[in-house]
């Protein structure tokens, strides 16, 4: 009977512990989740353009990339592929990238992805329209995460 009780309150316990650990360290969970995306999307980007950068180098001139819209093939996606196949890159990053006038950015799952990116960046997201500023807008090409509107 003992032994019965005692697993009882030992189960009962590791329970407990696991509800304070989620409802104490939720926001730290969530927080470093954040930290570790934006730390994906700026290493990524700096990879692909030190990739293009090599590449100038050592061509004269940046890679450049041809879309085409009947295979179904967009400029950015021939570029990584070029990057890759002739070993600038050893791996295209993880993500949808878009690079336009070298502006390097990374579609973001949603909005709150991009406000939480911009926001570790240390930008102030109340400048931007709708606290994520639009892809095609010069004036945010610097930072890091925006949205296709």
């Amino acid at each position: 009977m003992f032994n019965l009780i005692a697993v009882i309150f030992s189960i009962v316990l590791v329970i407990a512990l696991g509800v304070a650990a989620f409802y104490y360290g939720g926001e730290a969970y969530s927080t470093k989740t954040q930290e570790t995306d934006y730390a994906e999307i700026v290493n990524g980007a700096s990879q692909i353009k030190a990739a293009m950068e090599m590449y100038r180098v050592r061509n004269g001139e940046y890679p450049g990339g041809i879309e085409d819209a009947v295979l179904g093939v967009s400029a950015t996606e021939e570029l990584l592929s070029r990057l890759v196949a002739e070993d600038y890159l050893s791996g295209v990053p993880r993500g949808n990238w878009t690079i336009v006038d070298m502006a390097i950015q990374r579609e973001l799952t949603d909005v709150q992805q991009c406000l939480n990116v911009n926001r570790i960046a240390g930008l102030n997201t109340d400048l931007a329209p709708n606290g994520c500023p639009p892809c095609t807008d010069p004036e945010f090409f610097s930072w890091p995460a925006c949205e296709n509107i």
